[in-house]
């Protein structure tokens, strides 16, 4: 029935009908049926991480009805591959997740927005991590919000064959002469001693790094001439002189020696400790312990969300992954990923201080150093790895690879048409 107010005005009946009503459903019908904004996410996260995240998604929709978020999931080159062949054709995703060394790639392309431009650098300090933070630099701006900082090296302990954390080297050499003359174990520590990245947190314990500037592209300088190289792989090879260390084993090969019980301790990262656990062991994880006084330095990485330049839903992109890197989603992946949380309230809370593979990271990833993602990062890492080949095989003297090291860094530089300044 339609209501109508009937006016006389000169004689005049006007008769106006009210359909207030009328437009009120039209227009709430017009919403219902509205098609949704889409917000394209594309990641690289492990499944059961995927699973959580998709619980997230579902929360930030409830909370934004009319959103609807399209998760797709990449490989980590596909992901990196994909984008940059999207974001030349002024196409992909709004929004993108994975690990920092993205960086290298998206921002000289021009890909991705500065966060600091988008959220501002103030907001972000307050929000995260210090540490995080300089890992998501390039050049100095912060380009990606972080979720989670780890791929840290730590000291993984069978506790079996040895108790408590051993917080020195020199104390962890005593144990394992001990443990060898008892017919216990035949090595005390084992590493991956073809790949530098298991090598190179020693450097902190000589007070090198591998080269000035690393968060700068146009600045960064290889460094691998300094004494501090050649006093690392001296220390090292002297491990495996001593017999307290095998010599010539890869990834592996060291593992398998510890979980069959021949080496007490091993250097590896957060990916691997669930799966000591499931095999039955005993375990215990720590700092890497000092050498002489001074503590080597993990590298540490993070992942997290850029926002892509030719994204039309900026504030859209802007509120999801603000929603999705908060200390709550943060807790909930966290049991995902073990790995720690980026923001102080997650860092803190249960779901890392309660659960002791979380819990036991947390020393090594706050005395961290953030793994350089410039270019000239490549070259270091095959220096490294062909002049620690030729010391731990006795090729060269250990007093020799910095030198040899930094050669082939700079030859391999050149070679990228990359001028070292």
């Amino acid at each position: 029935m339609v209501e109508y107010t009937t006016i006389t005005k000169g004689g005049i009946v006007m008769k106006r009908i009210l359909a207030l009503a009328v437009v009120a459903v039209v227009m709430f019908a017009m919403t219902v049926n509205a098609a949704p904004t889409i917000l394209s996410f594309w990641e690289q996260d492990d499944p059961s991480a995927q699973v959580v995240m998709d619980v997230l998604i579902a929360e930030f929709e409830k909370a934004n009805p009319n959103v609807k978020v399209e998760r797709s999931h990449f490989e980590t080159e596909d992901l990196r591959k994909n984008f940059a062949a999207a974001a030349i054709g002024s196409e992909g995703p709004d929004v993108v997740f994975g690990p920092n060394d993205n960086l290298g790639v998206f921002v000289p392309g021009g890909f991705i927005y500065s966060m600091e431009k988008v959220f501002g650098k103030d907001y972000l300090v307050s929000k995260f991590d210090a540490n995080a933070l300089q890992a998501s630099m390039y050049e100095g701006l912060i380009y990606l919000l972080p979720d989670r900082n780890g791929n840290e090296l730590c000291l993984i302990y069978n506790k079996k064959l040895i108790p408590n954390a051993p917080k020195t080297m020199e104390e962890l050499i005593a144990t394992t002469k001990k443990l060898q003359a008892d017919k216990k174990a035949d090595y005390g520590i084992a590493f991956n001693t073809v790949e530098p990245f298991f090598t190179v947190p020693f450097l902190g314990a000589f007070d090198t790094f591998v080269m000035d500037n690393p968060s700068s592209e146009k600045n960064a300088k290889p460094t691998l001439d300094s004494p501090g190289i050649g006093k690392m792989f001296a220390y090292l090879k002297g491990l495996m002189d001593d017999k307290i260390a095998p010599r010539g084993v890869d990834y592996g090969a060291a593992e398998g020696l510890f979980k069959e019980g021949k080496v007490a301790c091993l250097i590896n990262g957060p990916w691997s400790f669930t799966s000591y656990v499931d095999a039955g062991m005993s375990i215990g994880i720590t700092r890497i312990p000092s050498v002489a006084g001074k503590y080597p330095t993990s590298w540490t990485a993070v992942k997290g969300y850029c926002i892509s330049a030719n994204t039309k839903n900026l504030e859209l992109a802007k509120k999801f992954v603000d929603f999705m890197t908060s200390a709550e989603s943060q807790i909930k992946l966290v049991p995902a990923h073990n790995q720690i949380p980026t923001v102080p309230a997650a860092m803190t809370s249960d779901a890392v201080t309660k659960n002791v593979l979380l819990s036991s990271q947390t020393e090594a990833v706050k005395y961290g150093v953030a793994m350089p993602i410039v270019p000239q990062m490549r070259a270091c890492w095959d220096a490294l790895k062909a002049v620690q080949a030729d010391v731990f095989s006795n090729v060269i003297k250990p007093e020799d690879a910095p030198a040899k090291a930094q050669k082939l860094c700079l030859d391999a530089l050149k070679q990228m048409g990359i001028t070292v300044k």
